[in-house]
């Protein structure tokens, strides 16, 4: 059987777009320029946003927002020089920053996901390539609850950046750190919440008490009703998502 051309081309159409919202729906299609990585499907961290996903052109400021890792944080971990603007620069940069460090050591992208998941506690297989500066090390043993499996490799791939000299002139992106982005993380107040649409009832649901003040942060109530926040943040997130 023949087809015209101008049938087979409204066909190719409708199998390329159909397959393009089915994987929207999926959450599995994402743009080249989307800075939001993929939820984690299965394991104990189900819901949480997978480090592993972080790409080259991820801003630090995008990484402190997802994750709720202070600027401060990161900019300390990895050692950014003082006029380098922390919320702007991206991953890929860490490589220029970095490397003189010969072939065999690498601090770049891979190194920013491994820290985010250690500092986050979200199940991640270590990689032996990547590398780490004594700093982030320190911050992770101080900040993390890390196995001695962990704390092995973190001592064997950390690597003293003390004595390298930056001169490096790094090209800033459009900003794209955005202080109004429906995201929960240690800031978020209940108030937050309901303005971006969940009920008083579903948060009474996920947090299984009717009664909270709205102004307080979904991190401090947590706190001081022994919650876990990570389990809570990944509950109430999907229900602003599916907003």
């Amino acid at each position: 059987m023949k087809l015209q051309s101008k049938t087979l081309g409204v066909i190719i159409l409708v199998i390329l777009f159909g397959g393009i919202f089915g994987s929207s729906a999926l959450d599995l299609w994402k743009t080249e320029s989307s800075r939001v990585p993929n939820r984690l499907q299965e394991g104990e961290a189900v819901g949480e946003y997978n480090p592993g996903d972080i790409r080259g052109s991820y801003q630090f400021g995008n990484i402190s927002d997802l994750f709720d890792i202070p600027l401060d944080v990161l900019s300390n971990a990895f050692g950014l020089p003082p006029d380098v603007d922390t919320a702007s620069f991206v991953c890929r940069d860490l490589e220029m920053l970095y490397g003189e460090l010969g072939d065999e050591i690498e601090i770049g992208t891979g190194s920013v996901k491994l820290f985010v998941a250690l500092y986050s506690g979200i199940p991640y297989e270590l990689p032996e390539d990547d590398y780490l500066t004594e700093q982030a090390v320190e911050i992770l043993k101080n900040h993390a609850s890390l196995t001695e499996e962990q704390i092995v490799f973190l001592d064997a791939h950390a690597i003293d950046v003390s004595g390298i000299q930056h001169d490096i002139e790094f090209e800033v992106e459009e900003e794209t750190h955005d202080e109004g982005a429906k995201i929960v993380r240690g800031q978020t107040t209940f108030a937050n919440l309901l303005d971006w649409g969940v009920s008083e009832e579903m948060i009474a649901s996920i947090i299984g008490d009717e009664i909270f003040n709205p102004l307080s942060k979904v991190r401090d109530y947590c706190d001081e009703n022994g919650l876990e926040f990570s389990t809570i943040k990944a509950a109430f997130q999907a229900e602003v998502d599916s907003q």
